[in-house]
C-alpha cells in the first residue's frame, strides 16, 4: 500500500516533481529542490488537512442529519421556481 506522498510518485515513476521536493531524489536532468514548489505544496496540504478536518464534525450522531436538515429548509425557503406563470 502507497503511505505517503513520496511512495506514490516514485510508484508512478514522477520524478520531477519528488526531486523538486527531495534532494536526495534521482531525476535526470533535475535541477534540486525548489523552496517556492515547497511552500505551495505545504500550502495546499494545510487547505486540504484543513477541510478534511471540518468534516469530522459530522462525526457526531445525528450531526449530518441535523445538516441536511438546515440545508432543506434553506432550499425549501430561498428557492424561487417556474410554475409556467
Amino acid at each position: 500500500m502507497l503511505r505517503s506522498r513520496a511512495e506514490v510518485l516514485r510508484f508512478l515513476d514522477w520524478c520531477a516533481p519528488l526531486a523538486l521536493e527531495n534532494g536526495a531524489a534521482a531525476c535526470p536532468g533535475g535541477e534540486g529542490t525548489s523552496a517556492a514548489y515547497l511552500a505551495t505544496l505545504q500550502k495546499w496540504e494545510q487547505r486540504v488537512s484543513s477541510e478534511i478536518a471540518d468534516y469530522k464534525k459530522y462525526e457526531a450522531p445525528g450531526a449530518w442529519k441535523a445538516h441536511l436538515a438546515e440545508r432543506k429548509a434553506l432550499v425549501e425557503k430561498n428557492l424561487t421556481t417556474c410554475s409556467g406563470d
